[in-house]
């Protein structure tokens, strides 16, 4: 009886291991099945990912050179006599907007670009625009732009939102000289200095080896550069391509941009109205918030560098030193609202 029991109870148990291999095996074969399937929808997710950003790049490409194009062969002025006056202040006020509309359709498509083909068509934009600026000033002359120098305002109208203006020893002239060269603004301590859109329009400026500087940089450049600078106030208007910052300390700086990057900044502030995320590297204590400078010809400069009022990404910032997924980079912060400049 004994015997018959403990045969019957080793059936029991054999059975029982059976049953659970058999289990463990099906759940095996169900997780390779479900990794397989996994794995595949992974795949063909990001194969109709590649396509659509392809379609994407192949479609930007064509809709852009067919619109440089256009905007070239407009600026033939076929049919307009070189004499009518109005008539070519009309077509190129024409050329101008839709110059406009390329530079915003380009920042629209930026982020699904390559990084070299934005380079590229950016550059053909910033030349086109140059094209444009020369044509029109050889058919539709005009008085050449000249500084006056002012008398500097008196400390309490300082914070005022008015651009400041250039004492006779700041060398305006000179910078405004350089730049229209591409060159920068370099090696300055405690001086105010003001450029209006006559100069920075569509231009690549640099500002460098700054101390205490008060900087107003009112128009619509294509690109700044702002390297080794310290105890700083810039402030620029809309810039239609990137503002590269490096190498800056205890500063605050306000500017509309498609692309901020900062690197090798510590205590500074930024007051932005950017389209694309903010990116920080090696970068510590830095604050931002929302653009919020006011001149009279901004709506212009808004539209001339093809950005969106209405759509700004302050408050997105990438911080390629903090690669943890689940909490907020220590390295920078949004500034409280009680503790933003407003005035400038």
């Amino acid at each position: 009886m004994a015997v018959q029991k403990a045969e019957a109870f080793t059936i029991s148990e054999t059975e029982n291991v059976l049953t659970d291999k058999k289990d463990f095996i099906a759940n095996k074969l169900s997780e390779r099945k479900q990794a397989r399937t996994s794995k595949w929808t992974q795949q063909h997710e990001e194969s109709e990912g590649k396509k659509v950003t392809e379609e994407k790049s192949s479609f930007f490409q064509k809709y852009f050179n067919d619109e440089i194009s256009t905007i070239t062969n407009l600026l033939q002025c076929t049919g307009i006599a070189p004499t009518d006056r109005l008539a070519l202040t009309e077509h190129f006020d024409s050329i101008v907007m839709s110059h406009q509309r390329l530079q915003k359709f380009f920042n629209d498509s930026v982020m699904f670009l390559p990084a070299f083909k934005a380079r590229v068509a950016q550059e053909q934009l910033n030349l086109l625009m140059e094209e444009i600026n020369e044509k029109k000033n050889n058919m539709i002359p005009k008085k050449k732009f000249t500084f006056k120098s002012k008398v500097k305002k008196s400390e309490n109208k300082e914070n005022s939102h008015e651009a400041p203006v250039v004492n006779k020893g700041s060398g305006l002239q000179k910078y405004a000289q350089k730049l229209n060269q591409g060159c920068e603004i370099s090696g300055k301590t405690d001086e105010t200095i003001t450029l209006n859109s006559n100069v920075v329009n569509h231009k690549d400026l640099t500002l460098s080896k700054l101390v205490g500087c008060k900087v107003y940089l009112l128009g619509a450049p294509s690109t700044v550069h702002i390297n080794n600078v310290e105890k700083c106030t810039i402030v620029i208007g809309p810039v239609s391509g990137s503002v590269f910052v490096d190498w800056c300390t205890d500063c605050e700086i306000a500017t509309g941009c498609q692309q901020l990057r900062v690197h090798h900044t510590s205590d500074t502030n930024f007051y932005l109205n950017v389209s694309s995320r903010a990116i920080i590297e090696d970068t510590t204590k830095v604050g931002f918030a929302p653009y919020n400078f006011d001149y009279p010809e901004l709506e212009n400069h808004l539209k001339l560098a093809g950005l969106n009022g209405c759509k700004n990404n302050w408050n997105k910032v990438d911080d390629f030193n903090w690669l943890a997924m689940d909490s907020v980079s220590p390295n920078w912060q949004i500034i409280n609202a009680e503790n933003r400049r407003n005035l400038w």
